[in-house]
């Protein structure tokens, strides 16, 4: 079985790290570096739209309900993943925060595939419920944009569970 649809994927997500740093202060003409350290505060908003081809191999269980297993392939066709960075260094207050906007959708891979996992039960004529779990192969980055920022690497893929209610259109 082979179907075509678009797939819009979202989230938000924040996240927090700590790390030391130096701090460069100027001291009669000479330039010292206090030990000391920052909090960095990530809030972000991923909003992306791809057309996705499935294509499963169905296990009938039972009259009205099938189990399905797969891949997927997916094109992002546009969105963003946009939020913004406040770094607080040390306690705050000596120095002002920094404040920085940031959209990595430059980053994003174009193209998705990985594996999927579900269960359709028709309920009436050609209404259905599905629960399907998904999950990507291919990292979602391109490119490593976190360890460039001074950061770990941090590999994230797609992974996502969802209920759904649908008509089949024949």
């Amino acid at each position: 079985k082979t179907d075509l649809q678009y797939t819009n994927k979202r989230v938000s997500y924040n996240t927090y790290f700590r790390k030391d740093t130096l701090i460069p202060q100027q001291i009669n003409n000479s330039t010292y570096y206090l030990n000391s350290f920052y909090n960095a505060y990530v809030n972000g908003e991923m909003n992306l739209h791809y057309i996705e081809n499935h294509y499963s191999v169905t296990y009938q269980i039972f009259k009205k309900t099938q189990l399905y297993s797969g891949l997927y392939l997916s094109l992002l066709c546009g969105g963003y993943d946009k939020g913004q960075v406040q770094v607080v260094i040390g306690e705050g207050g000596f120095l002002g925060d920094y404040f920085e906007k940031f959209d990595n959708i430059n980053n994003i891979n174009k193209l998705d595939y990985g594996l999927n996992f579900g269960i359709k039960s028709y309920l009436y004529k050609n209404i259905y419920s599905e629960f399907k779990l998904s999950r990507s192969i291919k990292t979602l980055y391109s490119k490593d944009i976190f360890s460039n920022r001074g950061l770990e690497k941090n590999y994230m893929y797609h992974t996502y569970a969802f209920f759904l209610i649908g008509i089949d259109i024949k």
